[in-house]
């Protein structure tokens, strides 16, 4: 939620073969590009609220971490720059509960860090970086926004919202991955 969904609502709208084809190199233009026209990195748009496994009660939104980008995922690596992976949730598996990645800055000084932890490129982790809220074993998420805030599910830009709750829904899907997968480890 949050910056990457206004990057892939940029590459959608260049998209077609263009994306086909030049991917990796599209999306980094577009991330450049969203960063300095399309998107508020300075000023937090959300709330994001967690309830882990174990917990009774739902998340309130106010009590919830402020942020301009947020990543719910169930494996990782996050996405992949060419081949090597972008990895914001090391250990989480299809058989954990969703990691929830909050950004509360996008200055360059907090995320390059962050993005060389992902890229394994630096020994420190990238829930290790102040700038970033890192929770593992939610069940649900609360985010509420200020305004309307952009959102993409694997890929594909879904629109804005104000408000969106992300469950962990086990045994939703029948996946049929490769024994080799890193799913699997």
């Amino acid at each position: 939620m949050g910056f990457d969904a206004a990057v892939v609502e940029q590459v959608e709208r260049r998209g077609g073969l263009l994306k086909r084809f030049a991917g990796h190199p599209l999306f980094i233009v577009a991330a450049v590009d969203t960063w300095l026209r399309h998107y508020d990195h300075r000023n937090p748009a959300f709330r994001v609220a967690t309830r882990v496994l174990g917990d009774e009660e739902a998340p309130h939104p106010s009590t919830g971490v402020p942020g301009v980008f947020a990543v719910f995922l169930n494996t990782d690596p996050y996405t992949y720059l060419g081949t090597r992976g972008l990895s914001l949730a090391p250990g989480t598996t299809l058989d954990d509960p969703l990691a929830a990645i909050t950004f509360q800055s996008l200055s360059p000084a907090r995320l390059l860090p962050v993005v060389a932890a992902s890229l394994g490129l630096t020994r420190s982790s990238p829930a290790a970086n102040p700038t970033v809220n890192f929770r593992s074993d939610v069940t649900e998420a609360t985010v509420v926004a200020s305004r309307a805030v952009p959102w993409q599910v694997d890929g594909d830009y879904l629109g804005t919202a104000t408000e969106l709750v992300v469950n962990h829904q086990p045994d939703a899907l029948d996946l049929v991955v490769p024994l080799a997968s890193a799913a699997f480890d």
